[in-house]
């Protein structure tokens, strides 16, 4: 399933799909939920560097909109892919969807277009970075990277299964 996934070719068992991503649903659910309660449990000594008040304010609210952000996300996604699985008119008005080119071309092209909109929007980032804060040029750097490198990772394997 993986390679097909990768490739796009083949027969897709659209059941056993639904099913996998409503299990990454509910994984993504419970990563949700982790900075949720530690920074709930953490309420009056938030475990951080930074020691001013706003900043520790800005970091306890950031932890619980992320953590509150991805636990819905995970839930809405867990539940909808089971009212794919229970609902067969849905599950097939999905599946068609799902596996129709003009939708999977439009997806592709949309990853394509937001990947080099990124590339671009971390080079700005990079050149205001260096005039205030080598730190964040250097993380930004090693996000480029990191970003580069899986675009090579995955073209060389892409090119080795189609």
């Amino acid at each position: 399933m993986f390679k097909r996934y990768l490739t796009g070719n083949g027969p897709e068992d659209f059941e056993k799909s639904y099913k996998i991503r409503a299990a990454a649903g509910l994984a993504v659910a419970v990563l949700g939920m982790i900075p949720l309660i530690l920074s709930t449990l953490f309420e009056s000594s938030f475990p951080i560097f930074l020691s001013d008040a706003a900043s520790v304010d800005f970091i306890r609210g950031f932890y619980r909109g992320t953590g509150l952000g991805l636990a819905a996300a995970g839930i809405i996604t867990c539940i909808q892919n089971f009212r794919y699985l229970k609902n067969k008119e849905l599950f097939k008005k999905k599946s068609v969807e799902e596996s129709d080119e003009r939708n999977r071309l439009i997806g592709l092209r949309c990853w394509a277009l937001a990947g080099y909109t990124m590339f671009l929007f971390l080079y700005l980032a990079m050149l205001a970075a260096g005039l205030y804060s080598v730190t964040v040029l250097k993380v930004l750097l090693a996000v480029t990277a990191a970003f580069a490198f899986l675009l090579l990772v995955y073209r060389i394997m892409l090119q080795r299964l189609l």
